[in-house]
């Protein structure tokens, strides 16, 4: 967008950096105000990342890519100690392991697939927005997750 390239990794690399704070922050702040809460907001942030690279995309200027850097930047891998901790009240017993081990296995089928078809829709496209736009919708469809399903919103079992 025509940015220099080497701003464009410096600004990705500052989104690691605030990724650091974000990951320490909200587990401490998740058990003050509840996972769920920590989980819409860190979603919600994401999105709002996201956002300002399609904005970047249409109107490019330094407050959108300063935008992503930190909306993004804040909260990625933010999620993580939240979903741990609720994977292991909502799955007990020895199925802990299990459940860790079919998270991974998503996440890296998640990342890898996603990867590939944002290169894909790059190419059929000649842009990002249909890559970018597709990663804020499935950021949207990972927080309904959390809100429709009564174990992950309680943070106990289902009753069967």
């Amino acid at each position: 967008s025509g940015f220099d390239p080497l701003f464009a990794a410096s600004a990705f690399g500052v989104s690691g950096l605030f990724s650091a704070i974000g990951i320490f922050a909200s587990g401490w702040i998740s058990d003050r105000i509840g996972r769920l809460t920590i989980v819409t907001i860190t979603k919600i942030l994401t999105m709002t990342g996201i956002a300002s690279l399609i904005m970047i995309v249409w109107y490019p200027n330094l407050l959108f890519v300063y935008m992503f850097v930190f909306f993004f930047g804040i909260v990625q891998g933010a999620r993580g100690p939240s979903i741990a901790v609720v994977g292991s009240l909502v799955v007990r017993g020895g199925a802990v392991g299990a459940m860790f081990g079919t998270l991974s296995l998503a996440m890296g089928l998640g990342a890898g697939g996603g990867s590939w078809l944002s290169g894909a829709l790059h190419d059929w496209t000649h842009g990002y927005v249909a890559s970018f736009t597709l990663g804020f919708v499935a950021s949207g469809l990972g927080l309904a997750v959390y809100w429709i399903s009564p174990s992950l919103r309680r943070e106990r079992p289902a009753r069967i």
